[in-house]
């Protein structure tokens, strides 16, 4: 017969599981194919909880990257061909031709690297534009470089099981910084500090690592954390409400989904020259996809379209608290924006 807890083992074994939250079993690697198209995706990261706790991690323990706003690709290279896959699948090799052409001239087969595609405004803040809106890309004069950041496979082998810091080293050997791939470069040490110097500069924040972590592709894991100053997201405009005041003549808020459900309303961000153009695009439907009750006010259903905002955290019913408008995402499909979650 087992031996009773007493109350003090209780309390051990409710904090040692309090510590371990969150962190992947240190299990056998599972049985992999060999490294090829397709075989693997990329590892996802967790939100940081508390901004101003930058202060207490442990610089043996984590190493701080620059948080880039762009396309997340993985870049894969087999018996000379190049790929360039988004997280959903669709290459973008022959839309980055240029950036394409660099790696089959720099990069030896059998490699998969995990890179940010990003372009950086005359500051040299990253700045997103959709990989294939070509018409805003030749508009605004920018140039686009693709972030080399992790490393999953070279010369045909897995490097998935290697801690990050050595995952690192082997990618600073394989990199050299060219005219479009980059290597990210680390901080680490002064993870507030470095926080604080890209937010000033009108970056959203950095990334935070541990250094002995796996690569678990596919997993949303607090190994890796995103800290940012704000979070931005997509969203789907699908009514607005009645203006008020001086807004009487266009209107007062969007009526927001995530599309499965509501995430609230947001009727900040707006100029006047904004609202009336907005107001201007709006196509009025019959089909409404939430009740006046859920939203809290009349409002108009339209046809949807994708806007990007701001908010700071979300409220306990999963709404977006404090949301601010920043622009229309025209070129994003509506079935690409993703269901609302505390872990995105």
């Amino acid at each position: 017969m087992s031996p009773k807890l007493t109350e003090s083992d209780r309390e051990k074994f409710a904090a040692l599981k309090d510590r371990l939250e969150g962190v992947e079993r240190a299990e056998a690697p599972p049985e992999r194919e060999p490294p090829g198209f397709g075989t693997v995706e990329p590892m996802l990261a967790t939100q940081f909880p508390d901004n101003m706790a930058l202060g207490d991690l442990q610089p043996s323990e984590w190493f701080a990257e620059r948080k880039f706003d762009g396309t997340r690709l993985l870049l894969e290279k087999f018996a000379g061909e190049v790929k360039l896959l988004t997280r959903r699948g669709v290459d973008r090799a022959d839309t980055l031709a240029d950036t394409t052409q660099e790696v089959s001239e720099t990069l030896a087969d059998g490699v998969i690297l995990d890179c940010e595609y990003t372009f950086l405004d005359s500051d040299g803040v990253s700045q997103f534009i959709p990989i294939h809106a070509q018409s805003d890309i030749e508009e605004r004069d920018m140039t686009g470089h693709l972030y080399v950041f992790d490393i999953l496979a070279a010369d045909g082998d897995w490097c998935l099981d290697r801690p990050l810091a050595d995952r690192k080293d082997h990618l600073d050997e394989m990199i050299v910084s060219g005219e479009r791939i980059r290597p990210v470069t680390v901080r680490k040490r002064g993870f507030r500090d470095f926080f604080d110097e890209l937010v000033d500069r009108g970056e959203e924040g950095i990334m935070i690592k541990r250094r002995n972590s796996p690569y678990y592709p596919g997993t949303r894991s607090r190994h890796w954390q995103k800290v940012k100053a704000v979070t931005e997201r997509d969203a789907i405009a699908v009514g607005y409400t009645p203006g008020k005041g001086k807004r009487a003549d266009t209107f007062g808020a969007l009526v927001l989904s995530d599309g499965t459900q509501f995430i609230g309303r947001v009727g900040t961000g707006f100029d006047e020259a904004k609202l009336a153009s907005l107001l201007d695009q709006f196509e009025p439907v019959d089909d409404r996809p939430f009740t006046e009750s859920t939203v809290g006010r009349p409002y108009t259903a339209i046809e949807p379209f994708v806007v990007q905002v701001k908010y700071q955290e979300l409220t306990p019913n999963d709404e977006l608290r404090a949301p601010v408008f920043l622009r229309i995402r025209p070129n994003k499909p509506i079935e690409d924006v993703e269901p609302i979650s505390r872990d995105s």
